[in-house]
């Protein structure tokens, strides 16, 4: 089951980094994609092949760990923010820091455009 619920995450994960792309939400290694999307719908079969699962208890999971995720994550982006600094500089950010920093473009086989992208938002 473990090959089955890895393979359908591996054909999710594609079009989840492009919609968030297209939500215009910055992911440049697809994490959401690959832990947030594909980790939920492992939970989400949870039930299917476990009969002592229920789907109730994995949304609930679902709910909890989300909300853990969210709030720890906003708490230490914040404390960053305010001590050193969580952006990069307007050069690095239109280049692309993957481009700025490793001299190429990461999963450029699954990114639209993504420049062009972040420039026309930007005018």
């Amino acid at each position: 089951m473990a090959v089955l619920y890895g393979a359908l995450g591996g054909v999710v994960i594609p079009y989840a980094m492009s919609l968030f792309e297209k939500w215009g939400i910055d992911d440049p290694v697809g994490a959401i994609s690959v832990h947030g999307v594909a980790g939920i719908i492992g939970l989400l079969l949870v039930p299917i092949f476990n009969s002592d699962a229920t789907l109730q208890a994995q949304v609930e999971g679902i709910v909890v760990i989300g909300s853990f995720v969210f709030i720890t994550s906003i708490a230490t982006w914040w404390a960053l923010h305010k001590t050193i600094g969580i952006r990069v500089g307007e050069e690095e950010e239109l280049s692309g820091s993957d481009m700025w920093e490793g001299t190429g473009s990461a999963y450029p086989e699954f990114m639209e455009d993504g420049l062009q992208t972040l420039i026309k938002r930007r005018k």
